[in-house]
């Protein structure tokens, strides 16, 4: 799993990224989405790459999250 900040130079819609597979907690506040990505990144890749990006941002969890995912079984 990671979170993922992606900056676009224009305003994007939270449904471009929402009905994705492997991507959750879409939100988006104008020009800046985030989403956590649990699996494969290709179908979030290829919707990004319709905008222009400006900034990628990708981090794994901290080590509490990481534990309360697995755990939990929460995928998305």
């Amino acid at each position: 799993m990671r979170h993922v900040q992606i900056v676009f130079d224009s305003e994007v819609t939270e449904g471009e990224f929402a009905g994705l597979d492997s991507v959750g907690d879409v939100s988006v506040d104008g020009k800046v989405m985030r989403c956590r990505l649990t699996g494969e990144a290709d179908q979030l890749i290829k919707a990004v790459a319709r905008h222009r990006v400006i900034d990628f941002i990708s981090e794994e969890p901290d080590l509490e999250e990481m534990f309360f995912h697995y755990y939990t079984g929460d995928e998305k």
